[in-house]
C-alpha cells in the first residue's frame, strides 16, 4: 500500500473545505513530486497549524468554511508570515478577483485545471517568491552595511570624546578626587610602584594605604610578571588608554576580578599609570551561572534525544521477547534475562531524563532496602577503589515516598561530594533509617512538618568543611573548587530535591574529622505491595485494518507481526506524508491508526488532525518515546483514544488496542 518515493520538490499546505477534493489534490501533488505537509478546512485552522509545519507554499480555496474565507486568511498570513499563496476558485467573477488582489497572491487557478496548469502555477509562484526574498536579502545587506558604517563613525566620535574626557581628568586630578572617588584608583610609576591610592581601592583589595605604598602593582596582579608589565607599559604608552580584565590578589589571599581602565600620563618628565578599578566579580559569577545554565539546557536536549532513540530501540526487543515466549518455552530463562535487561535500560532512560531536566516526575513508594542496595552497587562500581564503601538499612525502616530518579540523584550527589573530600582515600558510609520529627520547625527549605521520615546519612572521613563555609555550601554556584572544575550545583540540587519532596537536609562537619550529610524524605506508612494482575487474553482484531506510522523502520517491523498475531491486518507508512497518501486511498478500510508523535516534516499531532477531518470517527493510538506535557494536552484536545509510552510490551499494546477498538 506504500507508493514509490520521489524526491520532494517543495512542501505544500492545502486549504480546502471539501475533504474528497483535498484528498484528490494531495494525490496529484504527490505524483508531481510535492510533499503535502498539512491540510485545513477553515482559515482559522490554517493560521493555527501553519506554525507547526515547514511550508514552502499554500494552495488555498477562496471559499473556505468558517468565519474567514481564503482572501481574509491570506491577508492575515501576509501580515505575519512570508509564505506565497496560490488561490483556487471555481468562479471567475471580476469583483471577487479584484478583492483577491488585495491579498497579493502569487497566482490563481480556476477550477477545473489539469496537472500541467497546477505544476506551472506552483513553479511560477515559488520562483517569484524566491526572487522577492533574494531582493529583500540584498536590500537588508545594503542597509546593514550602512548601519555598520554609521556605528564605526559613532565609535570614532565616542573614542575622541573619551580622549578629551581623559585629558580633563588629568588636568583636574587632585587629592580630593582620589580619596573620594566611588571606584578604586591607583597612581602607579613606570616601574610599577604604587604611589597613591584611595579609600575605594582599600575596601576593594583589603589593604591599608600604608601597605599599598610599599607594594608594586605586579604583587597585586600575579599574571603581570616583570616581562608582562613591560609589554603592558609599552602598549599603554602607545595607545594612551587600555581597558583590562584583571584578577587581583586580596589581602586575605582570595582573588578579586576587576575591570581596569589604565591611563598613561606624563608629568614633569616622569611617566605614570593612573588606573581605575571596578569590581567585576558579580558580573563574572553571573556569566558562569549563565554558562552553567546553557550547559544544563544542552544536556537536557541531548538527554531527551538519547531517551527518544533508546526507547525506540527497546520497543522491538520487548515485543520480540513476547512473540518468542509464546512459540517456545525452552528458552524462558534467556528471554527473561533479555526482558529484564530492556526494562532496566528503560528505567535508566527515565533517570537520565530526570537528572538532566529536573522534572518533578511521579512519586511512588520506594522500598528502603532495595534503594540502599541499588545505591551501594552504583557507588562500589563508580567511585575510586581507594574509597571504602559501607552501607546499612535498618530492618524496620518503612518505604519512603518520592521520585526514584531524584532520590537516587540526591544521594549520589552527596556520595560524590564525600569522595571529592577524600582525594587520598577514606571511608564513605551510607545509612538509612526511620526518624520521627515531633514538631514543626524552620529549616533551609522552609517549614519542616512533623511526622515520620526516612533519613539517609552520607558520612565521609575527609577534611571537613571550614566553619565560614558551612552556611553557604547549599547555595547555588557556591564552590571552593578551582574555576572550570565545578559549578557548585551538587548540594543545591540536593536541597531542591528535598524541598520538592516536602523533606529537608542537614549537615554536620568538623575540620580534620569529616562531614555527615543527612537528607530526609517523608515515610510512606500506608503503602501496600501491589497484587499481581490476572493474566488476560490478548486482543482479537477480527481482521480489521490498522495503519502503523513511524519513521523508525525497526519499530514498524516489530509492530507488524505483533499486530498480525492479534488478528489485525497491517499497513505501514514511513512518515506523515506517506501516511496521508495511504490513508487518502484506503480511509474507508482503516479502522485504527497507530502513529508516532515525533516525525517530520508532518508531526503526529498534525497528522491526527488531518486524518480526523477526513474521518471524524477514526480511532487513534498515539506513541511517543518522550515525556511532554504540551503533547499530552494536544492529544487530550484531539480526543485520542489511547496512548503508548515507548517502550512497551505485547500486553501493554493489547491493552491499548482494547481501549481504542472495543469489541
Amino acid at each position: 500500500m506504500n507508493p514509490k518515493t520521489k524526491p520532494v520538490i517543495a512542501s505544500i499546505f492545502l486549504a480546502e473545505d471539501e475533504a474528497l477534493i483535498a484528498m484528490e489534490l494531495a494525490a496529484r501533488l504527490n505524483s508531481l513530486g510535492y510533499a503535502v505537509c498539512g491540510t485545513a478546512a477553515r482559515g482559522e485552522d490554517l493560521l493555527r497549524d501553519i506554525l507547526k509545519t515547514q511550508t514552502d507554499l499554500i494552495l488555498m480555496d477562496i471559499n473556505l468554511a468558517g468565519e474567514l474565507d481564503g482572501i481574509d486568511t491570506a491577508s492575515r498570513l501576509r501580515q505575519n508570515h512570508d509564505l506565497p499563496v496560490v488561490f483556487l476558485t471555481a468562479y471567475s467573477d471580476p469583483n471577487l478577483l479584484e478583492r483577491a488582489k488585495q491579498a497579493s497572491p502569487f497566482g490563481f487557478l480556476v477550477k477545473p485545471y489539469n496537472e500541467s496548469e497546477l505544476n506551472a502555477t506552483i513553479q511560477i509562484a515559488l520562483h517569484k517568491h524566491r526572487s522577492e526574498a533574494a531582493l529583500r536579502l540584498s536590500i537588508d545587506s545594503l542597509e546593514q552595511q550602512v548601519r555598520e558604517r554609521t556605528e564605526q563613525l559613532e565609535q570614532r566620535v565616542l573614542e575622541r570624546t573619551r580622549e578629551l574626557d581623559s585629558l580633563n581628568k588629568r588636568l583636574r586630578l587632585d587629592e580630593f578626587s582620589i580619596n573620594h572617588a566611588s571606584i578604586g584608583t591607583l597612581w602607579i610609576s613606570k616601574t610599577g610602584q604604587i604611589l597613591r591610592s584611595n579609600k575605594a581601592s582599600h575596601k576593594l583589595l583589603g589593604y591599608t594605604e600604608e601597605e599599598l605604598l610599599t607594594m608594586r602593582f605586579n604583587e597585586l596582579a600575579p599574571t603581570l610578571t616583570p616581562e608582562a608589565w613591560d609589554q603592558h607599559w609599552q602598549s599603554l604608552k602607545s595607545r594612551q588608554q587600555l581597558h583590562l580584565d584583571l584578577e587581583l590578589r586580596h589581602r586575605n589571599n582570595s582573588r578579586v576580578w576587576v575591570e581596569a581602565d589604565a591611563n598613561h600620563l606624563e608629568f614633569e618628565g616622569e611617566e605614570y599609570n593612573f588606573i581605575f578599578l571596578r569590581d567585576s566579580s558579580a558580573r563574572r559569577a553571573a556569566e558562569r551561572q549563565a554558562l552553567a545554565s546553557q550547559r544544563l539546557e544542552s544536556l537536557s536536549t541531548l538527554a531527551a534525544g538519547i531517551a527518544h532513540d533508546l526507547n525506540n530501540t527497546f520497543v522491538p526487543i520487548l515485543l520480540a521477547v513476547d512473540l518468542l515466549r509464546d512459540r517456545d518455552d525452552q528458552y524462558e530463562d534467556h528471554l527473561n534475562l533479555i526482558e529484564n535487561g530492556a526494562n532496566q535500560g528503560t528505567q535508566m532512560v527515565q533517570k537520565l531524563l530526570g537528572f538532566a531536566k529536573g522534572k518533578t516526575g511521579e512519586k511512588i513508594s520506594i522500598d528502603a532496602q532495595q534503594m540502599t542496595q541499588s545505591i551501594l552497587r552504583v557507588a562500589q562500581t563508580t567511585f575510586p577503589k581507594t574509597i571504602r564503601i559501607e552501607g546499612s538499612c535498618a530492618k524496620n525502616c518503612p518505604p519512603l515516598h518520592g521520585n526514584p530518579a531524584q532520590v537516587h540523584q540526591a544521594v549520589l550527589n552527596l556520595c560524590t561530594n564525600g569522595t571529592e573530600a577524600m582525594p587520598k582515600g577514606g571511608t564513605l558510609r551510607i545509612s538509612v533509617e526511620r526518624v520521627d520529627v515531633q514538631e514543626a520547625t524552620i529549616g533551609l527549605e522552609g517549614t519542616i512538618d512533623p511526622g515520620p521520615y526516612v533519613r539517609i546519612q552520607v558520612a565521609d572521613s575527609g577534611a571537613g568543611v571550614p566553619p565560614e563555609n558551612i552556611d553557604r555550601i547549599f547555595e547555588p554556584f557556591f564552590t571552593t573548587k578551582a574555576e572550570n572544575t565545578g559549578y557548585g550545583l551538587g548540594l543545591s540540587t540536593v536541597i531542591g530535591i528535598a524541598k520538592g519532596h516536602r523533606g529537608f537536609a542537614r549537615v554536620r562537619s568538623e575540620l580534620g574529622r569529616g562531614s555527615t550529610f543527612e537528607i530526609y524524605f517523608p515515610a510512606d506508612l500506608k503503602s501496600h505491595a501491589a497484587e499481581p494482575a490476572d493474566e488476560k487474553p490478548l486482543f482479537d482484531g477480527r481482521g480489521q485494518w490498522v495503519l502503523v506510522v513511524d519513521d523508525e523502520a525497526h519499530v514498524r517491523n516489530s509492530l507488524q507481526p505483533s499486530l498480525e498475531r492479534m488478528g489485525l491486518q497491517v499497513a505501514t507508512a514511513t512518515d506523515g506524508s506517506d501516511a496521508l497518501v495511504t490513508f487518502g486511498r484506503s480511509h474507508q478500510e482503516i479502522a485504527l491508526v497507530l502513529t508516532d508523535i515525533h516525525m517530520s516534516p508532518i508531526s503526529g499531532i498534525t497528522l491526527i488532525r488531518s486524518m480526523r477531518r477526513i474521518n471524524p470517527k477514526l480511532r487513534i493510538i498515539a506513541m511517543t518515546g518522550m515525556n511532554e506535557s504540551n503533547a499530552d494536552q494536544e492529544l487530550t484536545e484531539l480526543h485520542v483514544e489511547a496512548r503508548l509510552q515507548k517502550p512497551f510490551n505485547l500486553a501493554t499494546l493489547a491493552a491499548a488496542l482494547t481501549t481504542a477498538l472495543p469489541s
